[in-house]
């Protein structure tokens, strides 16, 4: 899950209780892969915060070797084929759908 902070922060959440490591991967530097380590929540949930300009950013989660998609905390061979996409927008509700 992906939420709009009100400091504006954007916080990525995947409830995968049983993983070891969750590395959220995506394009949000235009001029390479982001890799951010994600940190296990008190409630078993690993969470990370990114501050993002506006714009569109696709992603998906390193679940213990294996691709994850927001939403979907089943890692799946397809997942390697598909991410999940970002709109950032300064106001409006934040908005995302799965991209292959």
């Amino acid at each position: 899950m992906t939420k709009r902070k009100p400091n504006g922060e954007y916080e990525f959440r995947l409830k995968y209780p049983s993983a070891q490591e969750v590395v959220l991967v995506g394009d949000f530097d235009p001029y390479l892969q982001s890799q951010v380590p994600m940190s296990r929540s008190p409630s078993g949930e690993w969470v990370c915060r990114l501050h993002l300009p506006e714009g569109i950013y696709h992603f998906k989660y390193w679940v213990d070797g294996n691709w994850c998609l927001d939403e979907d905390p089943r890692a799946t061979p397809a997942a390697s084929f598909l991410s999940s996409a970002l709109v950032v927008r300064n106001e409006g509700p934040v908005s995302y759908a799965y991209v292959g």
